[in-house]
Parts: C-alpha cells; sequence; structure tokens
C-alpha cells in the first residue's frame, strides 16, 4: 500500500514557481498582441509561448515527479518521473504538436485560423495542462516532486531505469505522427476546396492609383470602357482558367432579371502559378441604352459551349447603366 506524507499548501504552491512563469509568459504574449507591441517585442514572448509553454505544461502535467530510483516501498507510478533531457525534449515535441493541432481545430470549427485564435487556444491548452500539473505535484511526495527551484534535492538526478527512452521516443514520435497527419489532411481538404479561387473586378488592377476611377456603372453609349478584374488562385497548385467576358443587355424585373441579349466579347486562357494573380482586362462598348451586366465566368479548364453564371467555376458581374 502506498504511503504518501500529507501535503503542504505552501510547499506546493513553491513547487509550482516554474508553472505560475509559463502562465505568466502567456498572459503577456496574449498582452503585447492584443496592444499591437512592436515586432521585436512580440516576437520573442510569441516564440516561447508557441514553441515551449504547452507542451511544457503538458509535460508537467504527464511527469510530476523526478527522475529517481523510486523507493522500494512507493508503490504509486504516478512518482516515476522523466531526466530534465527527456522533458526538454517532450517539451518541445509536445509544443508543435499542440500548436499543428490547435489550428486544425480551428480551422474545423471556426472556419479560420488568425494569430489571435491561434494565440488563444494555445492559452487555453497551457492553462489547462498547468492547473493538472500543480495538482498532480500537490499529490507527489515532497522528496520526489519535480520543481526546478534553486535548492531542490533531486530534481535533476538521473535514472536507472531503461523503460525511459523507449517511452519519450514513442511519445516524440506519436506527437510528429498526429502533426504531420493534421498538416497533411489541411493541405489535402485545401486543394479539394472550391473556395480557394478569387474572382473579382479591380478598376486599379492596371494602372492603380489613388486617382483611378471607381467601378464605370454608368456609361455612354458607343464609348468603349474598360473592365478590369483579377483572377487568385489558393488552390495549392498550378491551375489553368479560361475566363469568358460576356455583355448581357437584361432586363430587370421584380426579384428577378432577364437577359434579353448577351455578346461574347472575348475569351481568355490562363495558368495561375499556387498563390499567384493574374489581372485580365476586356473593352466593352455598348451600343443600345438600357440595363447591361458586365460578366466575367471563370472556368477550371476549358469553358463550354455555351458558357453561363449557372456553369461556372466562379462569376463576378457588373451592373451597367447605358444612356444615350
Amino acid at each position: 500500500m502506498s504511503r504518501r506524507p500529507p501535503s503542504n499548501p505552501a510547499s506546493a504552491l513553491r513547487d509550482a514557481t516554474d508553472l505560475v512563469v509559463v502562465l505568466a509568459v502567456v498572459a503577456a504574449t496574449v498582452v503585447v498582441v492584443l496592444l499591437g507591441a512592436p515586432t521585436a517585442v512580440r516576437l520573442p514572448l510569441a516564440l516561447l509561448a508557441a514553441l515551449l509553454a504547452p507542451g511544457y505544461a503538458v509535460t508537467a502535467a504527464l511527469f510530476p515527479a523526478v527522475a529517481s530510483t523510486p523507493d522500494p516501498r512507493e508503490n504509486d507510478p504516478s512518482d516515476r518521473g522523466i531526466t530534465l533531457m527527456e522533458r526538454a525534449v517532450l517539451s518541445i515535441g509536445i509544443s508543435l504538436g499542440s500548436v499543428v493541432i490547435v489550428g486544425f481545430g480551428l480551422d474545423r470549427v471556426v472556419g479560420t485560423v488568425s494569430s489571435g485564435t491561434l494565440l488563444g487556444g494555445i492559452a487555453v491548452v497551457t492553462v489547462g495542462s498547468a492547473a493538472t500539473a500543480a495538482w498532480r505535484r500537490s499529490r507527489v511526495p515532497p522528496l520526489v516532486r519535480y520543481a526546478p527551484t534553486l535548492g531542490r534535492r533531486g530534481s535533476g538526478a538521473s535514472s536507472t531505469r531503461r523503460y525511459r527512452p523507449t517511452v519519450l521516443t514513442l511519445a516524440v514520435v506519436l506527437c510528429v505522427v498526429l502533426s504531420g497527419a493534421a498538416v497533411a489532411y489541411s493541405q489535402s481538404d485545401a486543394r479539394q476546396s472550391p473556395s480557394l479561387t478569387e474572382l473579382y473586378f479591380q478598376p486599379n488592377a492596371v494602372n492603380g492609383g489613388p486617382e483611378s476611377p471607381a467601378y464605370p456603372t454608368n456609361v455612354t453609349r458607343g464609348t468603349s470602357t474598360r473592365f478590369p478584374a483579377v483572377v487568385e488562385n489558393h488552390e495549392g497548385a498550378p491551375v489553368t482558367y479560361t475566363v469568358v467576358a460576356q455583355l448581357q443587355r437584361v432586363e430587370r424585373r421584380g426579384n428577378g432579371t432577364e437577359v434579353l441579349d448577351r455578346r461574347r466579347i472575348a475569351t481568355t486562357g490562363l495558368q495561375v502559378p499556387p498563390d499567384g494573380r493574374r489581372v485580365i482586362e476586356t473593352t466593352a462598348t455598348p451600343n443600345r441604352t438600357g440595363s447591361y451586366r458586365m460578366v466575367y465566368l471563370l472556368y477550371r479548364g476549358e469553358a463550354p459551349r455555351n458558357p453561363r453564371i449557372d456553369n461556372s467555376y466562379r462569376e463576378v458581374h457588373l451592373w451597367i447603366d447605358v444612356r444615350a
């Protein structure tokens, strides 16, 4: 039967100093990020918070004791710890895995990952793990309790047990495998997602500048007007697109729109590299007054024989009022 001396609250609090420092680093990182501090201040804190804090707290929760040869009379396996080297390697490995897994979870649940949401997820993991670590340490006998404080006996003791390197290796390999699987799955899912190609009008795309006009929504009959647009590829691989430009004469009836006439102005094929952008420009000259739509229809690969909005991969249109 395990014999455990009564826990001293003051000693347990003193032995949790390292956990308090970890929480202080995370809290300071959150504050400087929210306040928009200079990069020279944010970067070191962010690296500590992301690459050390969560893994250190998780490791402290898993192994609350030092790596010393256990007392034969002590039967509780929770008092068997790991060496400082093992603790350092686990802290870094688990931190890397935590950042990837938290980011992947946020992307699945929230739909977007920013520095703020990622930092919040890391803070939750760190705070929860640090609280668990403090509770578990308070239940470990003081002589074998891990507490990296000056003057502590045994906190750097080496282990004589041979199974620790195996446990350490398996834990680090598990972290790396989980992180790699999360990254691979997210990249594969990103390539299959249809929301990663952007098509939009941008009047300043060709000859940009503060003096450039706004969208040309009012056009004089017989006047040639340029309509620049941008295609952005975030599919994760090079993509060949076909863009069909149409000038449609329309009539608005209540909540609907009837296309009275459509005229194909241009068909453009282009290849866009990953995270690249291409500017396309078409010049249209309406010869009749009335309501028009300038439409760009984007397709992956070749365009169909009868390109329409409902069979396009992406589309963008601009309403035009043509006057005499």
